[in-house]
């Protein structure tokens, strides 16, 4: 069992890493695509195609913008055993993902704690079973639950993969990411 868990860890990370181009560590590329710099810098202007919404009703960062993000892994790219596959590695061997940009694409949750709240991206696997998650933090600020998507809402989501700790454990996210 171990030995087939690694081999499709392999192979998602052979098949994850040929799926998307690379970060261009923040320069321009010559195809003229923005990168994920570009866009965190529009989001942080205010020219992310984010309008204003004093009502506090979700509102994502700009649909144009996200597709336009060079990423190093798009799951949104991925059929749905190589999502769960590649996901899992994240878990397995997050030292590999560090610093690497991620697009998933999946439905909006939120486990809900006192103190903090664990926003997700919940993708479905073929069986219905276990559809992985990546848990991610938004890089512009909003209040939950307005200004967040309404449960089980499709969204997509592009940020940099990251862990940290919290009560002794390590935890993996996607930080500064923007949503749609």
């Amino acid at each position: 069992m171990k030995r087939i868990l690694c081999l499709s860890a392999a192979a998602a990370l052979v098949v994850a890493l040929c799926s998307c181009s690379a970060v261009d560590n923040g320069k321009a590329s010559r195809s003229g695509a923005k990168t994920v710099n570009d866009v965190l810098n529009e989001a942080q202007s205010g020219d992310s195609g984010k309008t204003d919404n004093s009502e506090g009703e979700f509102v994502g960062d700009g649909e144009k913008s996200i597709a336009d993000i060079k990423c190093d892994i798009d799951l949104t790219k991925m059929e749905s055993n190589m999502v769960t596959a590649t996901v899992n590695d994240f878990y397995i061997n997050p030292e590999n993902y560090i610093g690497k940009i991620i697009k998933a694409h999946g439905t909006f949750g939120v486990y809900e704690m006192p103190g903090r709240n664990y926003y997700l991206c919940v993708m479905t696997d073929p069986t219905g079973c276990c559809s992985p998650s990546v848990e991610f933090l938004l890089k512009n600020e909003r209040k939950y639950p307005g200004e967040y998507p309404a449960m089980d809402t499709e969204i997509t989501v592009i940020g940099e993969f990251e862990t940290y700790f919290e009560d002794g454990k390590k935890y993996c996210q996607l930080k500064d990411a923007l949503i749609n």
